[in-house]
């Protein structure tokens, strides 16, 4: 019914803007990419720009639209600083490490498989694995010592990994990255922990010689960087905020629809009984 629609707000489509990054990838890195079909000279704006910001050494926060292809933004860089340039075969990896946080584990289990497809040329899936509260305990030690990538969540940081930091002293020490994927969902109560344990973290890093960068993803919200300076105790100048997006879209119409007034059920039965008589 026509009658009912209020408005209607139409976006308009979005083309695709891509460039190259100013850095240059390790050719490792490359091949990754272009196994997945993507090309280090035709990334999207915002991936071209956040990846040239984490390799400049600056903390990112990307604020780009759904499904605009955030992950490389934070797994490009990660990839590029533990993949080892001169090492021949599988598995050949630098010092580095790199800590991805999701809220839920379900989000790292996603996380995981995509990383899995993207490193797969090179890396073993024992390089790349989530260390949770599902992770048998025969595994973790394994992990701890031998994944350049690990994929948690606070808690285990919180109640698992942190309070044992002796026995996390090689990883703590190596950490070059920090990747906080969902950020707008730390708030309220769970941000507060959040934001302690994330202190916790920064600071046992700092007392085994390591102080790691932060990439931050989030859906769009405002003063990004001052959110995550609040969550990370990182001072908010520090981060170079990502929203231009470069991804393509198609056009959107929001159509504001108001239902047609009805009869009460007590109404409607008075009129057809009315109706009978």
């Amino acid at each position: 019914n026509a009658e009912c629609v209020t408005h209607i707000h139409r976006v308009a489509p979005r083309v695709k803007r891509v460039a190259a990054t100013a850095h240059v990838l390790q050719p490792k890195v490359v091949d990754m990419l272009q196994a997945m079909g993507v090309s280090d000279k035709s990334l999207y704006m915002h991936q071209a720009l956040a990846v040239d910001a984490a390799l400049q050494g600056r903390n990112i926060i990307v604020t780009t639209a759904t499904a605009s292809g955030k992950s490389l933004c934070f797994n490009i860089p990660v990839m590029n600083a533990v993949m080892h340039p001169n090492g021949d075969g599988m598995d050949s990896t630098t010092t580095a490490r790199a800590i991805y946080i999701y809220p839920t584990k379900s989000l790292a289990q996603d996380q995981l498989r995509a990383l899995h497809k993207f490193s797969e040329p090179w890396l073993t899936k024992s390089k790349v694995a989530v260390l949770d509260g599902d992770t048998p305990m025969s595994s973790r030690r394994d992990i701890l010592r031998e994944a350049s990538v690990i994929l948690t969540n606070p808690d285990m940081l919180h109640i698992s990994l942190l309070p044992q930091h002796a026995h996390m002293a090689a990883l703590l020490g190596a950490l070059k990255y920090v990747v906080i994927d969902e950020a707008h969902m730390y708030h309220g109560a769970f941000g507060v922990h959040v934001a302690m344990v994330l202190r916790r973290l920064r600071r046992l890093c700092a007392l085994y010689g390591a102080a790691p960068q932060f990439l931050c993803c989030s859906a769009t919200i405002a003063q990004p960087a001052a959110h995550l300076s609040q969550l990370t105790a990182v001072e908010a100048d520090t981060f170079t905020v990502i929203s231009d997006d470069g991804s393509p879209s198609g056009e959107k119409r929001f159509v504001l629809w108001n239902p047609p007034q009805r009869l009460s059920s007590v109404k409607l039965a008075a009129s057809i009984s009315s109706s009978l008589a």
